[in-house]
């Protein structure tokens, strides 16, 4: 067995790593040092061994070192060197101390005699029992390299006292890894030959350790694959991704087997469709496998990407089939006019793939539209932690000329002129330099009524800003009929039943009653098992309709009721008493005490606990002790 809990520790995240980067489990063992083999320090030590062509090979080794290097120290230098950890309780100990002459370890040790009484006073209970022992036994002990008799220790007392700290010796456990066995093993064990081309092979290296993890493979070293294959490259090194470009000539096929060769477990091809379509998209591909998938465009900013998480985490928390729902980025031509990007999340179905929830980008549309319409600039100031110096340019404008010109709309030229911001400023600078015109609002400007524009440094304390809109919108007819057709089931031991496993937190009715019967002696335990759900605000139904229970179950499934609830014989003759709680998917049932009931049912609704849990807390329900 493992010497210790903390050796067990280690020893897990070793195989944990091991597996991580690529090792095969079928491959790999843990194997005790044996007697002989086992270093003088060690208390226990094992070995991760990994097989490869040369057989067995010690990859990691783990040495539980105990206390013996901070024991030696002590030994060397006479000086315990322990630790002390506060205790939450005080606690009552037994205490063995040495009662030492003092005037016979004088006489005998004579300089040495301090030692000699500071060892003896910082015994351990076990060493001082021992000592004790062994003069009583022999006469004599050696302490540290003095030999101790009787005479100079002639008792020891013991004693109960009262300790507020734990004292102990730290230990040491000592994994060493063998990188370049480690890397051998790696590199033999993730080596591989393509089923349908042994002349292809290629090392199936995990990503978190490949040290390339991508390739960029332009179609050929064409002009018009070049700003693409930049823009990929930025992207990557932006995000501290190693990549290799190979825009060398032969086929995609061949470059792609190369690539294999060297371990890079994904490429991107940049084809003409990159170019030609928008938005601009490219091919990734997985080496192991080979499968390649379409990469649409990237989501234009962090504010949609939100929302786009948010949606999908809604989808699946709601009952939606993962395999079975995507997002697809609208095209050039499907694009509203007020967007900037736009993604669908689709739910494939009957029908086949059907848009349920739209998230658009609107940017600042809206807030630039009334601008532009008011003359007015809409924006937010957000106080900046340190004030910043920033380049500014404003125009200075002929007053009298404006005035002349525009007359009584002279007043919202010259506030249009003042709430220019740098961009548009330098815009009409050079639109007046070289055309001798720029239209600002509708109104037509020459280089006469602006002369010129003033350029400065100033230091600003705010920082402007148009507020965005990212717009989701939810199609709920179709997202509750994906649903339904994603939550539709058959039993597997009757293909007549069939019913919805709608989650409880989106079912309307969250656990059906059942009594057994009508019978009388059922309803106190009914009305009182309502009342408990009322109070919790738990919507159930009731149905003591006749009927087995099988198939009053059957009908509550079919409806999605999550939970039902049997009153039976045991719930009025044993006590406490106790009813069974039957889960709608799995079919399983538990019993437990009627006030349980709702208090777990709303926890099950609420999705603050698992199905599992229940089942762990509460005894299976097999059959009914009594039946009247």
């Amino acid at each position: 067995m493992v010497a210790n809990e903390t050796l067990g520790y280690y020893m897990a995240r070793i195989y944990q790593y091991l597996l991580k980067i690529g090792i095969n489990p079928k491959k790999l063992r843990f194997r005790q040092h044996l007697s002989n083999e086992m270093a003088h320090y060690a208390c226990d030590c094992w070995d991760a061994e990994c097989l490869t062509s040369y057989g067995w090979i010690e990859c990691v080794g783990c040495a539980d070192r105990s206390a013996y290097d901070l024991g030696q120290h002590t030994k060397a230098s006479g000086v315990r060197l322990s630790v002390e950890r506060p205790l939450k309780e005080p606690r009552i100990v037994d205490a063995v101390a040495a009662v030492p002459d003092k005037g016979i370890i004088g006489k005998t040790f004579k300089k040495d005699a301090k030692a000699v009484q500071e060892a003896l006073a910082s015994l351990s209970n076990e060493v001082a029992e021992k000592m004790d022992k062994a003069l009583s036994e022999a006469g004599e002990y050696e302490l540290n390299g003095f030999k101790l008799t009787r005479a100079m220790v002639p008792s020891f007392k013991r004693e109960q006292k009262k300790v507020h700290v734990e004292e102990y010796i730290p230990s040491v456990v000592e994994p060493s890894f063998g990188v370049g066995r480690v890397l051998y093993s790696l590199l033999e064990h993730s080596f591989r030959v393509r089923e349908d081309d042994d002349k292809r092979t290629y090392f199936s290296l995990p990503p978190i350790v490949a040290p390339v993890k991508v390739s960029v493979l332009p179609l050929s070293n064409k002009p018009e694959f070049i700003p693409f294959t930049v823009q990929l490259s930025n992207d990557l090194t932006e995000l501290n991704i190693s990549s290799r470009i190979d825009d060398s000539t032969g086929s995609i096929g061949r470059r792609y087997a190369r690539t294999d060769e060297i371990a890079i477990p994904f490429g991107v091809t940049i084809d003409f469709d990159t170019c030609n379509n928008t938005p601009n998209t490219v091919t990734l591909r997985e080496r192991d496998s080979t499968e390649q998938v379409r990469m649409p465009g990237m989501v234009a900013n962090e504010t949609l990407g939100y929302y786009m998480a948010r949606i999908y985490q809604y989808l699946l928390k709601i009952g939606i089939n993962p395999k079975k729902l995507r997002f697809r980025q609208h095209l050039s031509n499907e694009m509203a006019h007020y967007a900037c990007d736009c993604w669908d999340a689709e739910c494939l179905t009957s029908y086949g793939w059907i848009e349920c929830v739209g998230c658009a980008d609107r940017s600042a549309y809206d807030l630039g539209q009334h601008t532009k319409a008011s003359g007015v600039r809409l924006s937010v100031e957000r106080p900046l932690k340190e004030p910043r110096i920033v380049d500014a340019v404003a125009a200075v404008p002929d007053k009298g000329i404006i005035g002349k010109t525009f007359k009584k709309d002279a007043k919202a030229v010259q506030e249009a002129l003042a709430s220019l911001s740098n961009e548009v400023a330098e815009k009409m600078d050079k639109a007046l330099s070289e055309a001798g015109e720029y239209e600002l609002n509708g109104f037509k400007l020459t280089r006469a009524m602006v002369p010129s524009f003033k350029r400065e440094q100033k230091k600003v304390h705010v920082e402007e800003y148009i507020p965005s809109v990212v717009e989701p919108s939810f199609g709920v007819g179709r997202v509750l009929y994906s649903l339904l057709e994603h939550s539709f089931r058959v039993r597997e031991d009757d293909d007549k039943r069939t019913y919805f496993s709608l989650p409880p937190i989106v079912a309307p009715v969250k656990v059906s009653v059942l009594p057994l019967s009508n019978k009388p002696e059922f309803i106190p335990f009914t009305v009182q098992l309502s009342n408990d759900l009322t109070e919790l605000n738990i919507s159930s139904r009731i149905d003591d309709s006749t009927g087995s229970i099988g198939r009053r179950y059957a009908r509550t499934d079919e409806i999605a009721i999550p939970f039902g609830v049997t009153i039976d014989f045991d719930t009025c003759n044993n006590t406490p008493n106790t009813v069974t709680l039957r889960e709608r998917d799995s079919t399983e049932q538990v019993r437990m005490p009627i006030e349980e009931v709702a208090p777990t049912v709303r926890l099950l609704a609420d999705g603050k606990m698992e199905w599992k849990q229940v089942t762990d807390k509460w005894p299976k329900f097999v059959a009914q002790e009594t039946t009247k």
